[in-house]
């Protein structure tokens, strides 16, 4: 939804929280974290619309030879299955 330094902004202020049993340092954790994914998608989109964030880019080809070459079809047929539940 929102890159990880977006969403895990109140991560810090949940595991103090924690650590403290203050849990309302560990709702404001939660909320902080939230709303800045919240504010990430109105003001740019989702991540997968913006071009820079895709992080396949230039080793998507690479990858998929380098899969090809190591996994069996069978063993890679298995795979995709358990992916689509």
């Amino acid at each position: 939804r929102a890159p990880e330094e977006d969403w895990s902004a109140g991560l810090p202020l949940v595991m103090r929280g924690i650590q403290q049993q203050d849990w309302k340092e560990v709702i404001n954790g939660i909320v902080l974290s939230l709303e800045q994914t919240e504010n990430y998608e109105q003001q740019r989109g989702t991540q997968d619309s913006d071009t820079w964030h895709d992080r396949t880019v230039g080793i998507s080809e690479p990858l998929r030879k380098g899969v090809n070459k190591w996994m069996p079809e069978e063993l890679m047929a298995l795979a995709e299955r358990n992916v689509k539940k």
